[in-house]
């Protein structure tokens, strides 16, 4: 682990989504990571299942070199009350913290329908029901 990493209190969430570029968007909100002292430029390590990966807090995706993780604090307008996105400039983060292995599926890498499965998986594992997971796919589209 780097020395860099900022040290203040873990903060647990759940995936909101993973989109079809395997960006996964998490269940909290950048005003939640400022109010746990989290800030862009800190330097964070993110675990899901087994896999680690530090990266930089960033506003952009643009904040990361290509090929390089960055947590994205999106705001404004466009964005609603704001979204925290783990990402990998120019790649597919989803498949880089190995979410198949992580849900135990046979998801293939960059394939949509398998992260939707794999989601749908991880959603099912924490309690929510087949109609609110049903009513959740209405509401995401």
């Amino acid at each position: 682990m780097s020395d860099n990493i900022k040290n203040t209190p873990a903060i647990h969430t759940n995936i909101h989504k993973i989109s079809r570029f395997g960006n996964i968007t998490l269940m909290v909100s950048p005003e939640m990571m400022a109010e746990a002292g989290f800030e862009p430029a800190d330097v964070i390590l993110v675990r899901i299942g087994q896999h680690e990966m530090e990266m930089p807090i960033g506003t952009g995706y643009n904040d990361a070199d290509s090929g390089e993780p960055v947590c994205c604090l999106l705001t404004g307008p466009e964005y609603g009350p704001g979204w925290v996105v783990l990402a990998l400039n120019a790649g597919n983060m989803a498949a880089e913290m190995e979410l198949a292995k992580a849900f135990g599926t046979d998801m293939k890498s960059g394939d949509g329908r398998c992260l939707a499965a794999c989601a749908e998986r991880y959603l099912r594992k924490a309690g929510m029901s087949s109609d609110e997971i049903q009513q959740l796919k209405r509401c995401l589209g």
